[in-house]
């Protein structure tokens, strides 16, 4: 009697303890968005060109997974046309200041030598459209102004401080507007092809891969892990038939595993329902 009633204290403490363990992983969904500029099959080549005289792409091909076009070095077989269009550049004036440098001796002890200079920008204004060639219409432009900061001795003599500063101006100018150049063609691809750009997403889900006790959790798993809206549609199913046999039961194990199918549900329904299609 009394071995008896420590066996049904052990099990009154201990009992939630001998529930399996689920494991648990990752489960991701990319999927793709479509541009925001209605375009058919027809849309198949893109152009980009400069109209500049001193400096040219930094690249022959335009690159990126987002633009879902072939490359083309004519403007008259592309479907679509990006024109960009660098103006002359010129200098403005900025406050002068004095820049510090940092002198250490032999002895460890720092001084500071402040140097007048006088400061500048070299201004290049330029625009950017992205033209559909089909519907002879504009998609994007913009009007923008590049800022490429110069520096140059500052004197007690102001005509020769101008002349000074145009030396820099005229010595910079070249790596200014290849500078510019350069981060136009980066922008490019972020910001002023938008409208036509297949964009992309990432759905990022933890679920239970593996219980000792129910197979199905594996079946699902593998199914959402393979990235694909219609295995999600089967793992759903997959979810919704094993949650009938534990529905009603109030053991401590049949709840557990409806919590995870649940879950599982939640997860599968997510991907299965989403709006956009699969990336992979």
């Amino acid at each position: 009697m009394k071995l008896l009633s420590v066996v049904c204290l052990y099990l009154i403490l201990f009992g939630c303890s001998t529930l399996p363990k689920p494991e648990y992983n990752q489960v991701f969904y990319n999927y793709k968005v479509k541009p925001s500029y209605e375009m058919d099959t027809s849309y198949k080549y893109l152009n980009v060109s400069l109209d500049a005289r001193d400096v040219s792409l930094p690249e022959k091909t335009f690159k990126d997974e987002s633009i879902k076009f072939t490359w083309s070095g004519s403007d008259k077989r592309s479907q679509l046309a990006v024109y960009i269009n660098l103006s002359n550049s010129y200098l403005i004036d900025r406050k002068n200041t004095s820049k510090i440098d940092r002198v250490f001796d032999k002895r460890g002890g720092v001084e500071l030598i402040r140097t007048p200079i006088q400061r500048g920008f070299i201004r290049t204004r330029y625009t950017i459209e992205v033209v559909d060639r089909i519907r002879d219409t504009l998609i994007n432009s913009v009007n923008l102004a590049g800022n490429f900061p110069i520096e140059a001795e500052l004197t007690n003599s102001a005509s020769s401080n101008r002349d000074i500063l145009k030396a820099a101006y005229y010595k910079n100018l070249k790596q200014a507007r290849e500078t510019l150049v350069a981060k136009i063609w980066d922008d490019l691809k972020k910001y002023h092809l938008s409208d036509i750009q297949t964009t992309f997403g990432q759905l990022d889900y933890r679920v239970v891969s593996k219980l000792s006790t129910e197979p199905e959790f594996e079946k699902a798993y593998l199914l959402l892990k393979s990235n694909r809206k219609r295995n999600a549609i089967k793992a759903l199913t997959i979810y919704n038939k094993a949650v009938a046999r534990y529905k009603g039961k109030e053991d401590d194990l049949s709840k557990m595993i409806l919590k995870h199918l649940d879950h599982g549900i939640t997860v599968s329904t997510s991907i299965a329902n989403n709006e956009y299609t699969d990336r992979y």
